[in-house]
């Protein structure tokens, strides 16, 4: 039995070393059904099973998500598949786009919000420098609730999962505490 496979891998017309060996009698008998677990039935969609030992919930495992696409990438490179598009899915790559979607938004909403609420004030103000003020001190507001944020939040693990609702109520106790949203918003024009 191992003589045939042996020859049958010498005999083999190309590509002798390129990829793996599967012999004829598997590949007529039992390769057609792996179809069914790994690949669609118009055989050009192929998915791998991979299981994590780590939280899918943590930063590492998002980590492990990029690293799964770059050894894909590489490993397609100089073969007949080099431009096939890889998909990665699974709770730690939803993760993982989350929390790049929520920082790409945040910082777009942030630059939005921060230039209306700039001419808001300088209507109201008649002046460009109380804005300014006002916006420096909102700045280090929210640096200081953020402070509080990884302070708490991300010392203690079993907290994490508040991180985003704790930004958002640090920065308006903080703000409220500090007096800032009464200033601003209960401003008499005259």
């Amino acid at each position: 039995m191992l003589q045939d496979y042996i020859l049958e891998i010498s005999n083999q017309k190309e590509n002798v070393l390129a990829g793996f060996f599967v012999p004829e009698q598997i590949y007529k008998e039992d390769f057609p059904s792996a179809w069914n677990d790994y690949g669609t039935p118009n055989k050009k969609v192929t998915m791998f099973h991979i299981i994590s030992d780590t939280n899918p919930y943590e930063e590492r495992s998002m980590e492990i998500v990029d690293e799964i696409e770059q050894v894909a990438t590489f490993t397609l490179k100089n073969t007949p598949y080099e431009n096939s598009q890889i998909a990665v899915d699974g709770l730690p790559s939803n993760n993982r786009d989350l929390k790049n979607l929520s920082s790409e938004d945040f910082l777009k909403t942030s630059i939005f919000m921060l230039i209306g609420i700039f001419i808001v004030l300088s209507v109201l103000f008649k002046s460009f420098i109380m804005p300014i003020y006002a916006l420096i001190s909102l700045g280090v507001t929210y640096i200081a609730s953020q402070a509080v944020v990884e302070f708490y939040f991300y010392k203690h693990p079993w907290l994490s999962r508040y991180n985003v609702v704790g930004t958002f109520l640090c920065f308006c106790y903080v703000n409220v505490t500090r007096g800032r949203l009464l200033n601003i918003f209960n401003v008499k024009i005259q």
